[in-house]
């Protein structure tokens, strides 16, 4: 085994043992470029930020909600209150109506038959009412 150096190259970089080759010379296939060249795709990304909620797309329920009030643009979970509806009065009129008129009252001490409130803790204002009828 020699332990000969390496060939030497000359100036341009390439190996003498070779033919000087120019990649322009080569025609250019549709698709390709001439010389790669990395290119760098740049994505958009959109950020929407939440917005005031219309009261009317809001579904109201038995539980507070998490939502943005309207009035004063505080974002907020709203507080509840139960009101005594039409259900609890017509559950009232039906106990009556089956002879049990002492127990009839009943119906309107049951949280689960009135209708709920939501308001804005901030500013007081009523946000909406879920009715059970």
């Amino acid at each position: 085994m020699s332990q000969d150096p390496p060939p030497a190259y000359s100036e341009k970089g390439q190996d003498p043992g070779y033919p000087n080759v120019n990649p322009q010379s080569f025609p250019s296939q549709p698709g390709y470029p001439q010389s790669y060249q990395p290119q760098v795709q740049q994505s958009v990304v959109v950020v929407q930020q939440p917005s005031a909620y219309p009261v009317g797309v809001l579904r109201f329920g038995r539980y507070p909600l998490q939502m943005r009030c309207p009035q004063c643009q505080a974002d907020i979970l709203t507080s509840t209150d139960l009101e005594l509806g039409t259900f609890a009065w017509c559950m009232c009129v039906l106990i009556a109506c089956f002879w049990l008129w002492p127990f009839c009252f009943i119906a309107l001490c049951i949280d689960s038959l009135k209708d709920v409130i939501h308001s804005c803790p901030n500013c007081k204002k009523e946000l909406g009412r879920y009715k059970r009828m």
